[in-house]
């Protein structure tokens, strides 16, 4: 199984994550999580450099309904997003937008460090999560 790497770009109040495959060329889209300071419903972005000038030209939503999104991995046909309450799968067919239901794979207690990072083993055999103190 592949699994893309997340690499933080840039610092804007609150960080924000890019994943990309490694070696890809810029009409890779790149997916990212925003600070979601007064935003509802915490949406995932996709932004694509669709002329490779290195500006993303295309912005749309990739996944909405979430409650602060901050960690995310695709391992195979699943994207797994770290919620601060709770560690969300969701199937994937590597369209530019996730409409399905996501299931719920873990809860976790609101409060303390809100943000939920996600590493992938090696193998993609386990997912890890940051969770902070608690």
């Amino acid at each position: 199984m592949s699994a893309f790497v997340a690499r933080i770009v840039a610092m804007v109040g609150a960080t924000l994550i890019l994943m990309r495959r490694w070696g890809a060329d810029t009409s890779t889209p790149a997916i990212v999580t925003e600070p979601s300071v007064g935003k509802s419903p915490n949406p995932i972005t996709l932004l694509r450099d669709a002329d490779g000038d290195g500006i993303a030209e295309v912005r749309e939503t990739f996944l909405s309904g979430l409650n602060q999104p901050f960690g995310m991995a695709l391992l195979g046909k699943d994207f797994y997003v770290g919620n601060t309450d709770a560690l969300m799968v969701f199937p994937y067919d590597g369209s530019t937008k996730i409409t399905g239901p996501g299931r719920k794979l873990a809860d976790f207690k609101p409060g303390g460090h809100w943000t939920r990072s996600i590493l992938a083993s090696p193998d993609a055999s386990r997912i890890y999560i940051g969770v902070g103190s608690l």
